[in-house]
């Protein structure tokens, strides 16, 4: 995907280069999900691929305020939903090379949780989920493909309905191959940032009723239904992305970016700042902007869409990349 001079100068850099690429800043994640999770808490050991039993993942997320690490590289085959419930957590599966697969993971009602550097695969369900009343939940270089409902939804638990999922941020991670991608609804406070969704047929995301969200810097490529929606009541800013192209070319390319309006049936969306998005091609979906100015939503490292595509493609993702995320990105 190339971008001549003239698109590229239209967008002013806010960040200098020399930024971390992790998703970091001096103070921690960026984005409305700022937490320490349980990076200052005790290690506990992952040392079973196996779905239960001594040593497993799920023996130890039935606890909180400790900072969970794979002791091995392989495949975690769920036999059923894993739910963590528990507080100051974070599952570091950074350089681990594990992949969880055959069930859902599910965030529920927890606060201080942070996800990293894992692959979820294959869930004849979600992959992901962050469930109700959730405060401060940070997903992060993460790797969510081939699912069959959600790689990632955000939404309340339908038995709690008032308890909304709040303050969270889902960076620098890879989304493919879904039919529906992301799903957020009936929530607060998100930021979406240096992700890329490829190849999913819609909800790259979907924005339903989430208050305050914030996109930027992301990847929405080879979308089939539509690219990204937002509508009922939603708010928020669709700023600086890189909007490549539908799968077929014969679709309306305006679908890349669908901010829904009065007379819709699921709902016009709230004010939207569109801004400084690029694409598809030569097309200015800016202005479906409903915002004159962007809404207040914490500060997040950004580059012009053309650099931040290629940092995307560089280092988003559960590193080092598996020869199934190869395949996803070659060509690109």
């Amino acid at each position: 995907m190339t971008y001549n001079a003239d698109m590229i100068s239209r967008v002013l850099m806010s960040a200098s280069l020399a930024a971390s690429l992790t998703g970091l800043s001096a103070a921690g994640y960026e984005g409305f999900g700022t937490t320490v999770g349980g990076d200052q808490s005790p290690v506990a050991q992952v040392t079973s691929l196996a779905d239960d039993g001594p040593g497993s993942l799920r023996e130890a997320v039935r606890q909180g305020n400790r900072r969970i690490v794979f002791a091995k590289p392989g495949t975690i085959q769920l036999k059923k939903i894993l739910r963590i419930n528990q507080s100051k957590l974070t599952l570091d599966g950074f350089n681990s090379s594990v992949t969880i697969t055959g069930a859902p993971v599910a965030i529920e009602h927890a606060s201080d949780v942070i996800v990293r550097y894992l692959r979820f695969r294959n869930s004849p369900d979600d992959n992901l989920r962050i469930v109700g009343g959730c405060r401060r939940v940070i997903v992060d270089h993460c790797t969510s493909t081939g699912a069959g409902d959600g790689a990632l939804d955000i939404t309340i638990d339908y038995d709690q309905p008032l308890k909304r999922p709040t303050d969270i941020t889902v960076s620098w991670c890879i989304f493919a191959k879904t039919k529906k991608a992301m799903l957020v609804s009936s929530a607060n406070n998100l930021s979406l940032h240096h992700n890329l969704f490829l190849d999913n047929e819609q909800r790259n995301p979907q924005l339903h009723d989430a208050r305050n969200f914030d996109v930027r810097n992301n990847v929405i490529h080879r979308w089939g239904i539509y690219g990204l929606r937002v509508r009922a009541g939603s708010t928020g800013n669709v700023m600086f992305n890189v909007l490549g192209p539908g799968t077929n070319p014969k679709k309306d390319q305006e679908l890349a970016l669908v901010i829904m309006g009065t007379g819709e049936a699921k709902g016009a969306s709230g004010p939207v700042h569109a801004e400084g998005n690029l694409g598809p091609g030569n097309l200015n979906l800016n202005t479906k902007s409903t915002a004159p100015m962007a809404l207040p939503a914490p500060r997040v490292t950004l580059w012009t869409p053309a650099q931040a595509y290629r940092h995307i493609l560089q280092h988003a993702g559960a590193r080092p990349l598996d020869k199934i995320d190869q395949a996803f990105l070659k060509g690109l």
